[in-house]
């Protein structure tokens, strides 16, 4: 879908057109907010029959790659959260398992883009990963993030002044560009911050392949998220820049 004005004949008036993720390029992952929701009891959100605090078993992958996040695990089980359509991760202790392991190969151009609340700062949270060499974090107090790609390699970023709240919701975009040098940044959009780079001055890299198979934790119900998820959003090929987030942002927005 191109951006730009649409025009209504029939009343000859424009109305603005958003783009969507799937206007993007190498859209790989698509976990929807309020879309695609199914609970233990088989109750969808197509349906309109889900309610408040019902365990999910399956958040359908809107790409159309069918790579469905699932739990078959009743414990492990996220919840809806009616208050705001929200997939609830609770007490850091619930997770889920993507159908297939999304691979990054070496060098290959991503973009992660998660709109997430937390409940606590006081903690780490695991946003999503595969092991202990494969994850992308946010770290204790709010303060910063943490990326592993394939090893034990280390990218941090932390500002001294600046935090992440509980109860804001946040849309996190971590990103690799350049290919070969395979730069790494972090940007963050919600509460008082506006597309904010965190810690811009990190200049952190990292080329190797990434491997991603869980959401809300950092592996398998290790580390895990303690709050909310509305979307989830994985480029395979594509380095979004400052007009494709800001086009994200706005497209994020309007669906709440």
């Amino acid at each position: 879908m191109a951006m730009g004005n649409g025009l209504s004949s029939a009343h000859n008036y424009y109305v603005p057109v958003v783009a969507s993720p799937d206007s993007i390029p190498n859209l790989d992952l698509w976990l929807k907010y309020n879309t695609g929701y199914t609970s233990e009891d088989d109750e969808t959100t197509a349906s309109g029959n889900i309610n408040d605090n019902d365990r999910l078993k399956q958040w359908d992958d809107q790409s159309g790659n069918n790579n469905h996040a699932l739990q078959s695990t009743e414990v492990d089980m996220p919840r809806f959260e009616s208050d705001d359509n929200s997939v609830k991760f609770a007490n850091r202790s619930k997770y889920m398992n993507l159908t297939s392991n999304i691979i990054i190969s070496t060098g290959e151009n991503f973009t992660a883009i998660v709109r997430v609340k937390l409940s606590d700062i006081s903690n780490t949270h695991g946003i999503f990963g595969h092991s202990g060499n494969d994850f992308f974090r946010i770290l204790t107090d709010g303060v910063g993030f943490r990326v592993k790609i394939e090893d034990s390699t280390q990218s941090n970023w932390i500002e001294s002044s600046e935090t992440l709240s509980s109860g804001s919701y946040y849309i996190i975009t971590l990103t690799r560009s350049n290919e070969d040098t395979g730069n790494l940044t972090v940007h963050v959009h919600g509460g008082s911050f506006n597309d904010k780079e965190w810690d811009a001055s990190e200049n952190a890299t990292d080329t190797d392949a990434f491997t991603i198979s869980n959401i809300g934790c950092e592996s398998d119900d290790l580390l895990n998220l303690g709050g909310y998820i509305q979307d989830i959003l994985i480029y395979n090929g594509t380095a979004l820049d400052l007009k494709s987030r800001n086009e994200m942002y706005e497209y994020l927005n309007n669906q709440v």
